[in-house]
C-alpha cells in the first residue's frame, strides 16, 4: 500500500499571502455566490434539489415572532381611540419590551439565540406589511 501524498503548505496559502489579489468583479461574484448560501442547510437542501420547506426550527420562530406582532398590536388596539402620542407611546413602547423580553427569554431557554428571535421578528413584520400593501 502506497501512502496517501500529502498536499504541500502552498495549497492552504491564501491569495493574499500570495502576492495577488481578486479583481473587483471576482469579488463581488464571491459575494453574491455568498450571500445565496445563506446556512449550509439550505445550501444542503438546494443542492439535493430538496423543497425548501421550513424546518421545525424555523416554524418555532415564526411562531414566536407572531406572537410578539399580535401580542403587541392587541395592546395597540385596545385603546385605539387615543392617539398613540405622549404618555400612551410610552406605555405601548413599555408592553412591547416587556413582550420582548418574555419572548426572548422563552426563546432562549429553546436554543435560540437572541439575534435569531429578532430577525424572525423583523421578518414577520416585513410579511405583514407586504400583505397589506
Amino acid at each position: 500500500m502506497s501512502a496517501e501524498k500529502k498536499p504541500t503548505p502552498e495549497v492552504y496559502m491564501t491569495l493574499k499571502e500570495l502576492g495577488m489579489e481578486l479583481s473587483p468583479a471576482a469579488a463581488e461574484a464571491l459575494a453574491a455566490w455568498k450571500a445565496t448560501l445563506r446556512t449550509d442547510q439550505t445550501f444542503e437542501r438546494e443542492y439535493l434539489g430538496m423543497p425548501m420547506l421550513p424546518t421545525n426550527r424555523e416554524l418555532r420562530l415564526e411562531e414566536l415572532a407572531q406572537t410578539y406582532h399580535d401580542r403587541c398590536d392587541a395592546f395597540d388596539k385596545a385603546a385605539e381611540a387615543v392617539p398613540c402620542v405622549g404618555e400612551r407611546y410610552r406605555r405601548c413602547s413599555d408592553n412591547a419590551y416587556r413582550v420582548l423580553y418574555e419572548i426572548r427569554d422563552t426563546a432562549n431557554s429553546e436554543g435560540f439565540h437572541t439575534s435569531e428571535v429578532l430577525a424572525a421578528i423583523h421578518d414577520t413584520k416585513e410579511r405583514r406589511r407586504h400583505r397589506t400593501q
